[in-house]
């Protein structure tokens, strides 16, 4: 009892003091708890603004590179087919000059025979006997297949050669200028003497025949062997002079 008399009532019964209990409660701001919400949702827009912007600019770099990878393999393909084209081309070129050689060789091959042939003494008489004697032994024109064996080879001989040799040149095989430089005079010759026996065989079996012969001899008529002798600029070398 003495104990709970020396305490003191107002000790025990007084309130805390206005600081004290600023001590113990936290202060608030009242304006943030007030405008927090609204700041939340004013800065959530911009923050979706920005996303979209962002995704944008992603999507912007992603078809620049994929242009660009386009552009790439564009070039690329375009490269390629020049290449191709490249290729091509010089396989062509390659191909037509092999070509070339190989007609080359084989007219070589061809003019050569016919030079062995013109050199051979049965085809020798056979031209000797048409410029010279065929005119003689059958002044009357008749076929040159109605002529006697012996005759007729000789016509045959040198016509078909001639007539085959104006072939090659007709269609392009041989150079036109060499045959003429070459055989230009026999040509022309030989069909001055056997043209009535061919315009005979003509007439009666009504079939065109030596028109290569033909056509070549009427070249020559106009192109002689002197003319190619003079174009390709032959040069002369005469013998010195005797003393």
């Amino acid at each position: 009892m003495a104990r709970l008399r020396r305490e003191s009532p107002t000790a025990a019964g007084r309130p805390r003091s206005p600081a004290g209990q600023a001590r113990c409660t936290p202060r608030v701001n009242s304006a943030a708890v007030e405008n927090g919400p609204v700041h939340a949702a004013a800065q959530r827009p911009r923050h979706s603004a920005q996303s979209s912007m962002q995704r944008e600019r992603v999507f912007q770099q992603a078809d620049g590179a994929r242009r660009d990878a386009e552009r790439g393999n564009m070039g690329f393909n375009v490269a390629a087919l020049a290449i191709s084209i490249v290729a091509l081309v010089a396989s062509a070129l390659l191909a037509f000059g092999q070509l070339r050689s190989t007609q080359r060789a084989n007219t070589l091959a061809m003019f050569f025979d016919g030079f062995r042939e013109t050199r051979s003494p049965e085809f020798r008489r056979s031209v000797e006997y048409v410029l010279y004697h065929l005119r003689d032994e059958f002044p009357t024109p008749v076929s040159y297949l109605e002529l006697p064996e012996g005759p007729k080879e000789h016509v045959r001989q040198v016509a078909f050669f001639y007539d085959e040799l104006g072939k090659l040149v007709v269609h392009g095989i041989v150079d036109r200028d060499l045959v003429i430089g070459s055989y230009g005079l026999s040509i022309y010759r030989t069909w001055i003497a056997i043209a009535p026996y061919v315009y005979r065989e003509r007439e009666l079996r009504q079939r065109t025949v030596l028109p290569y012969l033909e056509h070549m001899a009427a070249v020559t008529s106009e192109i002689t062997a002197a003319d190619i002798h003079r174009k390709m600029k032959l040069r002369s070398f005469p013998p010195p002079l005797q003393h």
